[in-house]
């Protein structure tokens, strides 16, 4: 971060989860959504922000279970 082609978002799951990423602008307009599953242990998500806009944006990852983490992205 800042990043300009792509990046990737890496964690580490306890257990296999189904898991949601949405990227968010300042105004709250989603620009990008999708669900993926992943396995427990250390995962990655790479995003292609070839087609987001430049600025503040933020990812907001769910899973099912209702558990939220945000974390803010700069795209140049």
């Amino acid at each position: 971060n800042p990043f300009s082609d792509e990046t990737t978002l890496q964690f580490h799951l306890d257990d296999a989860l189904m898991l949601k990423i949405e990227v968010i602008d300042l105004l709250g307009n989603t620009l990008y959504a999708e669900t993926r599953f992943f396995n427990s242990g250390e995962a990655g998500w790479t995003l292609n922000g070839k087609t987001l806009p430049q600025g503040s944006l933020y990812a907001r990852v769910s899973s099912i279970g209702g558990a939220v983490r945000t974390i803010k992205l700069i795209k140049e």
